[in-house]
């Protein structure tokens, strides 16, 4: 029997924002009077509404969440995962049911990031309306368990671990990049999409992440490498150990001093910082250990 472990933070954003929308309170006011006023459906009409205003005139705009019943939301993400179970079926998966896994509160990257704040460009964005509703229809009807301290990506990673990565005893459903890195066989719900990810294509997406960052969850990176740079580098290592990627990474993390601007003052610091931060844990001790990552060789 196959476990389907799936991350299911992505419903509860996905069916959330799916089910509502913003729509736009604006206000003109010229000396002290209202002089004109309405309802925008998008910004490009409060932009209209803008540009259209006598000269000297002030401008307000107040955002207004319009969300439907939260019954449409959780309808939705019925189907969503009733529509994971059908692909399982499709693929000719044998699997008892769905493991669904949450993000709870806590996360020990958020005490190791010093260079960056963890998802520190998500402050002030709020979620879904529906969001908690959703989370809890997922963990009464569905039994979706919830990953305290940790994150519910590193759940599956962890179940991957423990089967050794075993594409026919586990499958991991997520549309997260980050999951790339794990060895196995992967659906992407979103995209609905199979493949199987080989350990070094899992190694080589890794320290992709390492050099270039991850801006999702504002993770920087080594400063001033972008994709390009990253790619040609990694291209020349498609065969090589880890310790051999480790050390052509870390050259590029210690010539990023040089530059100007950079954030950090030691190249090795912030390249362990980042895979702490990056590395899918495979085990609870990790998380404790704050994800534990080291150098295939020992620093001096």
């Amino acid at each position: 029997m196959t476990r389907v472990v799936v991350d299911s933070d992505f419903y509860a954003y996905s069916c959330g924002g799916t089910t509502q929308r913003t729509i736009y309170d604006w206000v003109a006011v010229m000396g002290g009077d209202v002089i004109e006023g309405g309802i925008a459906e998008n910004k490009a009409d409060v932009e209209a509404a803008r540009s259209s205003l006598p000269e000297g005139a002030e401008f307000h705009v107040t955002d207004i969440v319009d969300a439907e019943p939260l019954e449409h939301a959780l309808a939705l993400c019925k189907r969503s995962l009733l529509g994971v179970e059908q692909a399982m079926d499709e693929a000719g998966v044998e699997f008892d049911k769905l493991e669904l896994y949450l993000t709870g509160k806590g996360n020990f990257r958020e005490d190791i990031a010093t260079i960056k704040g963890y998802k520190a460009n998500r402050i002030g964005i709020a979620k879904p309306v529906h969001y908690k509703g959703i989370r809890r229809y997922m963990r009464e009807r569905w039994g979706a368990c919830v990953a305290r301290g940790w994150e519910a990506d590193d759940a599956l990673a962890m179940a991957a671990h423990q089967h050794a990565y075993d594409t026919e005893a586990v499958i991991l459903v997520s549309q997260d990049k980050d999951l790339r890195t794990v060895p196995g066989r992967h659906y992407n719900p979103r995209k609905k999409l199979w493949s199987t990810v080989a350990p070094q294509e899992a190694l080589l997406n890794f320290y992709r992440q390492v050099l270039t960052g991850d801006p999702v969850d504002n993770i920087g990176g080594c400063y001033k490498c972008g994709p390009k740079a990253a790619d040609e580098l990694l291209s020349t290592l498609f065969d090589a150990d880890e310790m051999t990627i480790a050390h052509a990474c870390a050259d590029v993390y210690v010539q990023s001093l040089e530059k100007k601007g950079c954030p950090y003052r030691d190249g090795l610091d912030a390249m362990q910082e980042n895979c702490r931060l990056l590395h899918m844990c495979r085990t609870v001790e990790e998380t404790q250990e704050g994800g534990y990552w080291n150098f295939p060789w020992e620093r001096t």
